[in-house]
């Protein structure tokens, strides 16, 4: 499903297939001149960060296999919370997540050959992911692939993908293959489905993107990306937002504070970083960070800018709302 960012902002019929299906794709929220400068933004800061040039960088990524992640990406650039201000997209994720919505971070991720089926979260909260899209992902270049409905953690449906997929732990081949819980599906890593069909396919949604698209998807949904025909290096900024309900009977508060704090001692960084305080408090959103603003992690400063192995409390903690 796609649509444009007004419609999905004023019609309560796309905002239900959002709730219902875990996604939608909305077309052409940033113009030419607007990627142009993402992307730029984004090679910046990638050289900041990193203190490297951005072609050393890129040659880990083609030649190495590496994947890169810079946490709280737009936190720390006032000009990129102006671009999300601007086209409404904290707004939007009230109106996806309710009232209690709060701002869970941002990161900057590079990669170049896909990834495997998995989650990222698995909690009883709804939650809202947005990915911004400098590069384009294709058929066989990088689309956004999403087992529809696999957010609703708290289902039977969801349950039975949760025990099939390897997912917090490792998954050589793919992800829902190594629990022996389906028959043997196609391996996303894996280039034999292009040149031999495969009989049996996990059934899901294929999301081809453009420059300038945005894809609002439930980070607890089981996706995943194609290994790409050829390497190819994809830029992604996203932003992500949680609903945190004043009356909560079902603990989604607490689970959600859990959360954070591990993800904060896993990556070694603050709950928020150091500019978006004071840019929130200064454009009437100070409500969107007061529940993770003072939460106190542990800081060993061994991140360094690749995806980690989570570690075994998160692991558990990540798994068991499916059990």
């Amino acid at each position: 499903m796609e649509c444009t960012l007004n419609q999905l902002m004023n019609e309560k019929q796309y905002q239900n297939f959002f709730d219902t299906f875990g996604y939608i794709k909305v077309v052409g929220v940033f113009d030419r001149r607007e990627v142009g400068y993402l992307e730029k933004l984004f090679r910046n800061h990638y050289e900041q960060y990193f203190k490297r040039r951005y072609l050393s960088i890129l040659i880990d990524v083609y030649i190495r296999k590496k994947t890169f992640m810079v946490p709280s990406f737009a936190d720390e650039n006032v000009d990129l919370l102006d671009i999300f201000r601007r086209k409404n997209l904290f707004s939007l994720a009230k109106i996806l997540l309710g009232g209690g919505t709060q701002y869970w971070g941002s990161d900057g991720s590079l990669f170049g050959y896909g990834s495997l089926w998995h989650r990222d979260v698995a909690t009883r909260g709804r939650r809202l992911k947005m990915n911004i899209y400098p590069s384009s992902g294709g058929l066989f270049s990088g689309a956004f692939r999403i087992v529809p409905g696999s957010h609703k953690i708290s289902d039977e449906y969801a349950a039975h993908l949760g025990r099939a997929c390897a997912w917090p732990y490792a998954a050589p081949e793919g992800g829902l293959n190594e629990n022996k819980y389906f028959p043997e599906t196609v391996k996303p890593s894996s280039w034999e489905r292009i040149f031999f069909r495969k009989r049996n396919e996990l059934p899901h949604a294929v999301i081809k993107l453009n420059k300038g698209d945005l894809l609002l998807f439930d980070d607890r949904a089981i996706h995943c990306v194609y290994a790409p025909l050829f390497p190819k290096a994809r830029k992604l900024i996203t932003a992500l937002f949680c609903e945190f309900p004043a009356n909560d009977i079902n603990k989604i508060a607490s689970e959600n504070i859990a959360l954070k704090k591990m993800e904060c001692s896993q990556y070694s960084c603050a709950p928020y970083g150091k500019d978006i305080q004071n840019y929130f408090a200064a454009n009437g959103l100070e409500d969107m960070t007061q529940k993770f603003r003072d939460i106190e992690y542990d800081c060993d400063g061994s991140y360094s800018g690749q995806h980690k192995d989570q570690y075994d409390d998160l692991k558990e903690f990540l798994t068991q709302n499916y059990r």
